[in-house]
């Protein structure tokens, strides 16, 4: 199902500052913008700031690490200080700054087994007992796996070589940061502004909850700039594996206990956004497989119409938040014998269509709505369509009103819905005419004795969007 994007995190470009234009910045705002790059230390981006311009990325790199060099040894403990215990008490509260979460993300150390993380903590806990300070290392260069092995290697490290062991990894994270922040200057190359995505299609859950059965295809597709490296450098540090997404839809599908699935995308998406902080944003569609019920424990899959539920969230400074929602049932197939006309239309000499003031419509549609706050799909009691209530009303309208075309029909089907239920902002609907010709002889027969045979296969389109 194509999805329609909204004016969430997924529409905004990134571009990184060039290095011309960060040498070009006041000390102020050269120290707002660069003063994380040292974790908690701004004075270290002032200091670099009076070595410049620079003509790359290095060259500020290494004047902020020439800074360190020739500070005083208590500034230089100060800054290894700074840095917080890995997998600690602040990661584990959600307390760190937003480069460490990343970072210790990056290294999976937000997943460790209970194993890794009870050898961790033993190691990082004797290492500060032993240097002074805590167990510094460039997360976006290891697994958990191998800072484990190098928190195990450093203990035995002599205290002098170890303090510039903890500078130099200090360095390699500060260079890192800095190339999310800054690119160097590409003269005489075209800028380009990039709106990337990557995701996981098609995954299939049933949910069993005593005599109530939801059954769907789930697709999530992750937003925002975080991972454009991956795309431009190949460095996937920040890339969380498709097959790891899948295991989160079916793991956190698992504890969901409610009846719709626009409250399982919800559910889903915080999960997975409160999992992995450096994403942005995130997008979910799910695709309902539609079963009748037979029995109380029988349920029969049908082929055809079925429900489809969107949402679209966002993660700024670790609040997560619906930012766009579309619901809908799609794919029916609808055919009304009589009722239906289509006269009067513009004629010229390219039009052989005869006039009909009744005809068996067959129409193809899709119907959706959004909400007038989109929350509303998830929380607000009362608020709340079910996609079988939009369609009781679909067909009521189809059945008892007498349209003259197809254009007709879907104006009064949307009003009827945006008048029926309150909380709905839009209703939008595609159709297509699949109308069937009378068979030579049946033109002038009773429109209920007549036969009918498939068109030309080229088929009309109609579209309507209703906004409140």
């Amino acid at each position: 199902m194509t999805y329609d994007p909204g004016s969430g995190v997924a529409d905004r470009g990134h571009r990184r500052l060039q290095i011309k234009d960060a040498s070009a910045l006041d000390r102020d705002a050269f120290v707002a913008r660069f003063g994380a790059v040292f974790e908690d230390t701004p004075w270290i981006a002032g200091a670099a700031w009076e070595a410049g311009p620079f003509h790359s990325v290095d060259a500020l790199h290494a004047a902020m690490v020439a800074a360190v060099a020739a500070a005083p040894r208590a500034d230089r403990v100060a800054l290894i200080r700074a840095h917080p215990e890995l997998a600690g008490k602040a990661a584990i509260a959600g307390a760190l700054g937003a480069e460490s979460t990343r970072e210790q993300s990056a290294a999976g150390l937000d997943r460790l087994t209970p194993a890794q993380h009870e050898r961790l903590l033993a190691l990082t806990a004797a290492y500060r007992e032993r240097f002074g300070f805590p167990f510094v290392v460039c997360a976006r260069e290891h697994t958990a796996d191998t800072i484990i092995a190098a928190a195990a290697a450093r203990l035995d490290a002599d205290p002098g070589d170890e303090e510039r062991t903890a500078l130099a990894e200090i360095g390699k994270i500060a260079r890192l940061r800095l190339g999310d922040l800054l690119d160097d200057d590409d003269e005489g190359t075209v800028p380009v502004t990039a709106h990337i995505s990557y995701g996981k299609l098609d995954v299939p859950v049933q949910l069993v909850r005593g005599e109530r059965l939801l059954a769907a295809e789930i697709s999530m597709e992750v937003l925002g700039q975080g991972f454009l490296k991956a795309y431009t450098e190949g460095d996937n540090s920040m890339v969380v594996a498709t097959d790891t997404m899948k295991n989160v839809i079916l793991r956190r599908a698992h504890e969901y206990d409610g009846e719709t699935f626009e409250g399982l995308l919800d559910h889903l998406g915080r999960r997975f956004l409160s999992t992995y902080p450096e994403m942005e944003g995130l997008r979910l569609w799910a695709v309902e497989h539609p079963f009748l019920r037979d029995s109380a424990r029988v349920f029969r899959r049908v082929d055809g119409d079925h429900a489809v539920a969107e949402l679209e969230l966002a993660q700024r400074d670790g609040v997560i938040d619906i930012v766009a929602q579309r619901s809908g049932h799609v794919g029916l197939r609808l055919l009304k014998t009589t009722g239906s006309a289509f006269t009067r239309f513009a004629r010229d000499d390219d039009t052989t269509l005869p006039e009909r003031g009744d005809r068996p419509l067959y129409l193809h549609l899709d119907v959706h709505w959004r909400y007038r706050d989109p929350h509303d799909a998830v929380a607000r009691a009362g608020a709340y369509v079910a996609p079988a209530d939009v369609l009781a009303v679909l067909l009521e309208v189809h059945d008892t009103f007498v349209s003259e075309s197809i254009q007709h029909l879907v104006h009064e089907i949307g009003t009827t819905l945006l008048a029926r239920f309150d909380s709905l902002a839009q209703v939008a609907f595609r159709g297509e005419n699949h109308t069937y010709d009378p068979v030579p002889g049946a033109e002038t027969a009773d429109p209920l004795r007549k036969t009918y045979t498939s068109a030309f296969p080229a088929w009309g389109l109609i579209t309507l969007v209703l906004d409140r």
